[in-house]
């Protein structure tokens, strides 16, 4: 199974062939928020504030996310500033790719696919449920929002 971890250890690999830094820190950040990968590659500059916060806008009714890069503060304070390579460059397809490459997959028992670019919500779901046991804890972690 993915852990966190693990995908520490690959985004290192990926970094020694050369990985972007930009896609790098932003595939961190996918994992550590569990957004879409639609939603991460609309953050723009100005969602980055300099405490530490990155305010990720999410799309099908989701609430906003607000999540720490303190993981990465000196990359995010600069990207923020205008430094490195825009996220906005970069397609789905090509995190789908990576993602393929470095097996940041995830099996779904009873599904005949696995999981690419939605691996990192999957991770973010199933690491808070198992933390707590509580489904709704884990649906508020991915902002979705109550219909009660």
């Amino acid at each position: 199974m993915l852990s966190i971890s693990e995908v520490d250890r690959k985004i290192e690999l990926m970094k020694s062939h050369g990985l972007n830094l930009t896609v790098a820190n932003f595939i961190k950040l996918h994992f550590v928020s569990g957004c879409r990968i639609g939603d991460l590659l609309s953050i723009r500059r100005s969602n980055f504030t300099k405490d530490g916060n990155v305010l990720i806008r999410q799309s099908k009714g989701s609430k906003p996310l607000i999540v720490s890069y303190l993981f990465a503060y000196d990359f995010f304070y600069n990207y923020s500033q205008g430094l490195y390579t825009d996220i906005g460059c970069f397609s789905r397809q090509y995190f789908y790719r990576i993602y393929e490459r470095y097996g940041l997959t995830i099996y779904s028992q009873g599904h005949t696919n696995t999981s690419v670019t939605h691996s990192a919500r999957i991770l973010k779901a199933r690491t808070i449920y198992d933390l707590t046991g509580i489904v709704e804890d884990a649906s508020e972690a991915l902002g979705h929002v109550s219909s009660n």
